[in-house]
């Protein structure tokens, strides 16, 4: 699952949207080429205009997100914070939408960013680890018709423990960047 972020009036340079081909030609057809060749525009478009789409894994949306609600209480409300956590096409207009770019900028100019990066990494490794769902714990395939000890848990790699889901949950400067000229080149934006 994912978030996809979609420019409401996103600033168009040279490179032009192509055209969407129907449905049969992308899902049905057993010839892929003018499917990949479709995609491939799409994402040179994408590239040469960031405001016009950004996407994130719910692994690096979510934190991403939380850090942007944080630096950015006073230009977002309530229910922008609320909504920019699920995919109900919610809107973030033009306005708020440079206005929390400029934000995001301060934030890594002043240090803010690298603070909040540095917490977060010091409080995720004080989490304890967490028993395999797995192999509850054990170290050893539960489906296995071998003998104890002869078959490690494909899922914990035999260590009987994973890593708390919280850790998952991550970003970086790199993101932050992309969120930033996403932000300022979309003309507002809606979470999908």
């Amino acid at each position: 699952m994912g978030f996809d972020l979609y420019g409401m009036n996103p600033k168009i340079g040279e490179v032009k949207r192509p055209e969407r081909p129907t449905d049969a030609v992308l899902y049905d057809s057993q010839d892929k080429g003018p499917r990949d060749e479709y995609f491939k525009k799409l994402e040179a478009y994408e590239g040469a205009n960031p405001g016009s789409y950004f996407r994130r894994n719910v692994w690096g949306w979510r934190p991403l997100w939380q850090f942007a609600c944080a630096i950015a209480e006073d230009i977002l409300d309530d229910q922008d914070e609320q909504s920019g956590g699920f995919n109900d096409c919610h809107e973030i207009e033009a306005e708020k939408a440079v206005a929390l770019a400029d934000r995001l900028v301060e934030a890594i100019a002043n240090g803010q960013l690298d603070a909040y990066l540095e917490l977060e990494r010091r409080e995720l490794s004080e989490i304890p680890l967490r028993p395999c769902p797995r192999c509850t714990g054990s170290g050893w395939e539960p489906d296995s018709s071998m003998e104890e000890g002869e078959d490690e848990c494909v899922t914990c790699n035999g260590q009987g423990h994973m890593p708390a889901m919280a850790t998952y949950y991550r970003f970086g400067v790199e993101d932050v960047q992309a969120f930033e000229i996403f932000c300022r080149e979309s003309g507002g934006f809606e979470i999908c």
